[in-house]
């Protein structure tokens, strides 16, 4: 026998057809449904009507009513036949298509005629909820071939239906009713799949599809009409209003019998008493947060339960060394985030000023917490990957290095990044004292991001190398350690130190400084050829690399060595005080010359300078008033 047409059958076809949820595609639905009813009607061998008074009415009511009515499928042929349930639910679930298809043209500021359409959407709502309730009534006396799986999806299916006809009709307890009814049937129907001993991967995608119906449309509905209702049900969470709710619709009993016999006696108790595992006190123990100077209560159970869940993970991570430690908490502080943010579009809906402030406090509070955690975790991350790099390679290679310093740097990154996501959090923009120690906290982590590509550097004396520590020392500079110190002192996301980055950036910043004035020295002193000459002849430029072999031209092996004056500063020292003259006719004496041209003395300077010795009685060395000569000194 082919398998029935059920729950997950429908979810599926969903999911593969409307995949923008516009009325176009609810249109196309529709159209598909009718041609799968008319292809079952026609396996099954059924006319779509049949004559009225085949049915059982009397002549009276025939001749009132229509000549023809619709097909509705017997128990014993569904029976003998499981897929006459495509009949119903086909039916149902055509007429839902038809109602979102309205819904959706409304929904996108068609102004035509809004009254009309809303009365044909409760007309094609009220519809489905109808062929939903007689597939159940054929079902209500037990068929021994369908299994409770097969009738918590049936149950599933119409609740949902009833739920939401009532809910566009305003009526929220029964709505509510509805929706509790569907809220434990697919709790009871995803246990069934995840507590299986093996699961395949159809199953879990059946399971997929129960949760994302269960959290887009249940659990919103059932907590809106549940507030409609009572406003104090906010202190109380969905497990515990769906039981509740269960209790009041009437069909409690049959409910939970089918959840028992499909998932066994102890695990139906996670469903049918959510309150039973200690989260329902939640409120009780966290009653408000406090995020700086603001307060704001907590009135939903949801959300101070995963409150209190993430303080609990959190706690537990000072007894883990490890990284891995770090992960539970931050889902838990995950969970919270995205349990505040339904409620925040949920009070949004409903146009509640006062209880949104509230909650995006409460936001802001639980953000923060899960950004310094996960800054936490990233520098728990980075310490052995700094150890890593600062040990010597084994083998020499230095993209050992450069892997651990990618992996640091990717670390630095997504740390600069938690600090921008919690620089955006609503109330930290107006939180001065705050907002400056972020601006420090960020210029800190790009000094240590930069320094961390300086140091993994190939070339230390590379031009580039010298800007990445300049830019990290001006990035050091800039992290304000007096606003690191106020911006919250009982967080440990400020409590870092400053003056050793500070101090070991200065120092690779001179190292690197000091290579690549070495380097450019030398590629200036190879570009002008000075190491081919000696070095006596170029004492003005910065030598580079000195050959000793070429200090001095003494030309040892040669004949004729090349004596020449080279510029010299005078000494500031003259024993004789400039009174030693000569004569001013053997100055003007042409032959008297001190060097020849070539810087050689000649033998009429000698003759010169005995000359100028043997003659004692000159005017000259005798008088004592002789003019000054000298250096400094000029006739």
């Amino acid at each position: 026998m082919a398998p029935p047409f059920l729950l997950d059958i429908i979810l599926r076809e969903r999911s593969n057809l409307l995949l923008q949820s516009s009325a176009s595609d609810y249109r196309q639905y529709a159209k598909h449904l009718s041609s799968r009813v008319h292809r079952l009607r026609k396996t099954l061998k059924v006319r779509r009507r049949i004559p009225a008074r085949s049915t059982g009415q009397s002549t009276e009511d025939a001749s009132t009513s229509r000549k023809y009515s619709v097909h509705v499928p017997t128990a014993e042929e569904l029976a003998n036949d499981k897929r006459s349930v495509g009949l119903l639910l086909f039916t149902a679930e055509r007429s839902w298509a038809h109602a979102m298809e309205w819904k959706a043209t409304i929904e996108n500021g068609s102004s035509d005629s809004v009254a009309a359409k809303k009365r044909h959407i409760l007309s094609k709502l009220e519809k489905a909820r109808k062929n939903a309730a007689a597939l159940l009534e054929i079902l209500s006396p037990g068929l021994k071939d369908w299994s409770p799986i097969e009738y918590l999806q049936c149950e599933a299916y119409a609740s949902v239906l009833a739920g939401l006809a009532e809910f566009e009709r305003r009526k929220y307890e029964r709505a509510a009713e509805s929706y509790a009814i569907a809220w434990v049937s697919l709790g009871g129907l995803i246990e069934s799949i995840v507590g299986a001993e093996t699961v395949s991967d159809d199953a879990n995608d059946t399971a997929d599809l129960y949760r994302d119906l269960l959290n887009r449309t249940v659990e919103p509905s059932l907590k809106f009409a549940a507030r409609q209702i009572d406003e104090n049900s906010r202190a109380e969470t969905v497990g515990m209003i769906a039981i509740q709710q269960l209790s009041n619709s009437g069909r409690s009993e049959r409910i939970s019998e089918l959840v028992r016999t499909a998932i066994g006696e102890k695990r139906s108790k996670n469903i049918l008493a959510p309150g039973s595992d200690g989260r329902a006190d939640a409120l009780a123990t966290v009653e408000s947060v406090t995020w700086r100077n603001h307060s704001a209560p907590l009135k939903d159970a949801a959300i101070a339960s995963a409150i209190l869940i993430a303080r609990e993970q959190e706690e537990k991570i000072a007894s883990s060394d490890a990284a891995s430690g770090f992960d539970d908490a931050l889902l838990a502080w995950q969970d919270a985030v995205t349990a505040i943010d339904d409620a925040i579009s949920e009070a949004e809906s409903e146009d509640s000023q006062e209880i949104v402030q509230e909650l995006y406090i409460v936001s802001t509070y639980t953000r923060y917490r899960l950004l310094t955690l996960r800054i936490t975790r990233d520098l728990v991350l980075i310490k052995p990957l700094l150890k890593r790099a600062l040990q010597k390679s084994k083998n020499g290679k230095i993209s050992n290095n450069l892997s651990v310093a990618r992996g640091i740097v990717r670390l630095y990154d997504e740390i600069l990044m938690s600090v921008d996501e919690i620089a955006g959090l609503p109330g930290v923009a107006s939180d001065d004292e705050l907002s400056s120690g972020l601006a420090a906290l960020q210029s800190f982590y790009k000094a240590e991001r930069c320094a961390t590509i300086a140091s993994s550097s190939r070339d230390a004396s590379s031009v580039e190398t010298l800007a990445l520590w300049t830019r990290a020392d001006a990035y050091a500079n800039a992290a304000d350690v007096v606003a690191l110190a106020n911006a919250d002192p009982d967080s440990p996301l400020f409590k870092i130190d400053v003056k050793d980055t500070t101090d070991r950036i200065e120092r690779g910043k001179l190292y690197s400084h000091g290579l690549v004035s070495i380097t450019k020295a030398n590629s200036t002193s190879a570009d002008k050829g000075l190491s081919k000459g000696f070095l006596i002849d170029q004492l003005s430029a910065f030598p580079g690399a000195i050959d000793v072999t070429k200090l001095v031209d003494l030309d040892i092996n040669g004949s004729n060595p090349k004596i020449e004056p080279i510029p010299a500063k005078p000494v500031f020292f003259d024993i004789a005080f400039n009174y030693v003259g000569a004569d001013d006719e053997l100055k003007q004496d042409t032959s008297f010359t001190t060097h020849s041209a070539s810087g050689n003395f000649t033998s009429a300077s000698f003759t010169s300078v005995s000359t100028l010795s043997s003659n004692t009685t000159s005017p000259s060395v005798t008088s004592t008033e002789a003019k000054k000569t000298g250096w400094f000194w000029r006739r």
